[in-house]
């Protein structure tokens, strides 16, 4: 944006720098006869005092457009996250390690984002990672102990039958 102002020696000037909706500022700086004064004019969310102009004022904005921010739930049972973030800025990388706690096993994992299941991207053995995240992410992991029971018998002829089942607490 060009915005020029008349300011006489000696007087001062501000200005609120206002970014276009749907953007932020990045950086600014403010540079008086060719010196960077940046560090006693700018004084944070857009606004800059010159108390004594005494040449020249230059300002120079960057922009962006603004992110969305979206949460991170973990739904866990038994199990650790090494990643306890819990808000994420649109397109930035998601990394977590999950831990089952001493004695259980994972025996469930699943991911999604933005309501999709991403499971079978998202996931590797109990690493999950997401390149770019685009929406609420909710992670699901369940751990359990594993309990064998074991039955022996036998049929009318004699026949013997062994009854294995796995059961996760």
């Amino acid at each position: 944006v060009d915005n020029e102002a008349i300011v006489k020696k000696g007087e001062s000037y501000s200005w609120t720098i206002t970014p276009t909706t749907g953007y932020i500022i990045n950086t600014v700086t403010v540079k008086m006869n060719g010196v960077d004064i940046t560090s006693s004019a700018y004084k944070g969310n857009g606004s800059i005092e010159i108390e004594n102009v005494t040449g020249e004022i230059e300002i120079i904005v960057t922009t962006s457009e603004k992110k969305e921010n979206y949460t991170i739930t973990y739904n866990l049972h038994n199990v650790t996250s090494s990643n306890t973030v819990s808000i994420i800025e649109e397109e930035n990388t998601y990394t977590t390690q999950l831990s089952p706690n001493t004695g259980c096993d994972i025996y469930l994992t699943t991911v999604t984002m933005n309501g999709a299941d991403i499971t079978s991207s998202a996931i590797n053995g109990n690493s999950i990672s997401i390149s770019k995240v685009t929406g609420n992410v909710v992670i699901t992991a369940k751990a359990g102990v594993n309990q064998l029971i074991s039955t022996e018998f036998k049929d009318e002829n004699l026949k013997t039958y062994v009854i294995i089942i796995i059961d996760i607490l």
